[in-house]
């Protein structure tokens, strides 16, 4: 605490009491010296507070003696200055590193002080006064801001930081209301990662997280230390989102719309969805919600705010459906480099910009609706966007109906792979389990349905090489399966059981018709360090056996410069 008291505070992490006596404080000048006087200790685990009053042994640089004294007389600790810790052979032992301010919540200097989070670790950050106490930080302004939990494709939690400066999120994390179950299932940010003032950041299932958001649920965003920054809890799904209105500041709603990585959807819901500005220009706003969507009155802007479009009285767009505003209803032309924007009174609800040549055919959402702005592959008035690399879906060609297969359980509670194989002898599935590693092989009849090929009931257990003669390691956590036409099975692997909280990515190869119960792995490939790291459990997935003849001619190989021939491999 450097303002307006001044007062230095020491922690012992040990675990047995620690000797001070000879130890010195020092601020920013080595001329400014306090030592700790004879019988100076701090017990394991508690605080220690040097204060102005606090008497030990002063240093006199012009005679290079020592004399009784009180800390405030060498050292006053300034707005910009810095406190050293030496042992008594003199070497730096610990600093705070130099701040430039005296340290102020609010313009408070008496709630502040620079405190190390957490307590013995961590770097000095802004924090308020605990003098003998453990440390309780200022914790960045950054909320979370909205949350979906069962209608993405993934689950996702977006924050923002409301503050008015850049925050390192760098190692920052999010955990449901199982962080016990799920500590493993996390994986941090990377490193250098910065939130800018205003900006937002999504926590993505599957690559930043591996577990899924429940119905009753709970977010929580921790930073690198471990502390919780934000924290939401929700007792059932929203229909759409739970997200922040005002965006950022206000309470949780369920909104319809979501708006991942963007201002949430507080207003009205429409949006811009697709712009045409040559040769003729048009805009088509879309209604993204399950009820027609009153838009009367919603004003359409350009880039400029004398050009002003208000949509008529009356005007409704249907449920999931288009509003195409034409050239002679807007009365202003849209540019090379422009924008549309669309208000609802003052407040600015939607809005997107391109340039700086017209964008053609046009510039709209893909995919339709919900995502980013791009320049399609073919305007569509009217109609959902086709967006370059889209395709159009053909009817299924097959039955409608279908059949179930296996009505009650027949593997294991973490059973996840399942590949097919057509050899002359029938038709057969090979499926494995994650949990345990084992594997079976099931005979399929020509009605479809299945059961245990002969000798399979109890299934095969894959091992790693290393566990050959240790039956009772847990062995491979197999996600994935195929067989190739060798009659050899493969598995894709995550992790190894026996350490559930490491990523190991590995693929094993397996004779299906060695003796059970247990089949070691004859080859072993480790591939953990030639993929991207990911948190333990959101590793290998899947593998698949592709045959030699389905690539011959049909890949371009570049070691050859020509077609892919089996042969030169």
């Amino acid at each position: 605490d450097s303002q307006p008291a001044d007062w230095v505070e020491l922690y012992n992490p040990g675990t047995t009491s620690f000797d001070l006596a000879g130890f010195e404080l020092r601020d920013n000048s080595d001329d400014h010296r306090w030592r700790f006087p004879a019988g100076a200790a701090i017990d394991s685990g508690e605080f220690l507070v040097v204060d102005e009053n606090s008497a030990g042994l002063v240093y006199d640089d012009k005679t290079e003696t020592w004399a009784e004294g009180l800390f405030r007389e060498p050292i006053g600790i300034g707005g910009t200055d810095e406190i050293r810790l030496f042992n008594p052979a003199g070497e730096l032992i610990d600093r705070t590193g130099a701040w430039s301010a005296h340290a102020a919540i609010g313009g408070d200097m008496a709630a502040a002080t620079l405190a190390r989070c957490v307590d013995g670790e961590g770097s000095f950050e802004l924090a308020y006064a605990t003098p003998g106490a453990p440390n309780t930080c200022v914790l960045p302004a950054v909320v979370i801001n909205e949350v979906e939990s069962n209608g993405d494709a993934t689950d996702w939690v977006e924050i923002k930081n409301v503050g008015a400066t850049a925050v390192d999120i760098s190692g920052w994390t999010l955990m449901d209301n199982d962080p016990i179950g799920h500590a493993a299932d996390v994986t941090p940010v990377a490193a250098n990662t910065t939130l800018a003032a205003g900006d937002y950041f999504v926590f993505d299932q599957n690559r930043h997280f591996g577990f899924g958001l429940g119905g009753a649920d709970q977010a929580t965003v921790r930073n690198a230390h471990g502390q919780t920054v934000a924290e939401y809890a929700w007792t059932t799904h929203a229909s759409g989102v739970y997200a922040r209105c005002a965006d950022g500041v206000g309470e949780f709603r369920d909104l319809e719309v979501s708006t991942k990585g963007l201002a949430n959807a507080c207003g009205n819901p429409v949006r811009i969805n697709e712009v045409v500005t040559n040769p003729a220009d048009w805009i088509e706003l879309a209604n993204p919600t399950d009820s027609p969507l009153d838009v009367s009155g919603i004003v359409v802007k350009d880039n400029d705010d004398s050009h002003a479009y208000e949509i008529p009285a009356g005007t409704t767009i249907a449920a999931r459906g288009y509003h195409v505003i034409e050239a002679d209803e807007l009365g202003f032309g849209l540019g090379k480099a422009d924008s549309v924007r669309l208000f609802e009174g003052e407040d600015l609800i939607n809005e997107t910009t391109w340039g700086p040549e017209h964008p053609l055919p046009s510039w709209g959402r893909c995919p339709d609706m919900s995502g980013s702005f791009a320049v399609t592959a073919q305007a569509t008035k009217g109609a959902p966007n086709f967006c370059e690399g889209e395709f159009i879906a053909e009817v299924w060609p097959g039955a409608a109906e279908t059949q179930v297969l296996d009505p009650g359980p027949m593997f294991l509670s973490d059973s996840s792979g399942l590949d097919s194989q057509l050899p002359a002898d029938g038709t057969f599935l090979w499926a494995v389990d994650n949990g345990t590693g084992t594997f079976w092989k099931l005979a399929v009849a020509a009605d479809g349905t299945v059961a245990y090929a002969d000798g399979w009931a109890a299934g095969k257990r894959a091992r790693f090489q290393k566990d050959a003669s240790s039956p009772s390691a847990a062995g491979p956590d197999a996600e994935g399966i195929t067989i190739d036409g060798d009659g050899f099975v493969y598995l894709a692997v995550e992790r190894d059981n026996s350490a559930k909280g490491v990523n190991f990515n590995a693929v094993l190869k397996l004779d299906p018709n060695a003796a059970g119960p247990d089949v070691v792995a004859s080859q072993e490939w480790d591939l953990t360090s030639l993929l991207p790291a990911v948190g333990a459990n959101l590793g290998l997935e899947a593998i698949e056996w592709v045959a030699d003849a389905d690539l011959h001619g049909k890949l371009w190989d570049d070691n050859t410069g020509a077609p892919y021939d089996s042969a030169d491999y």
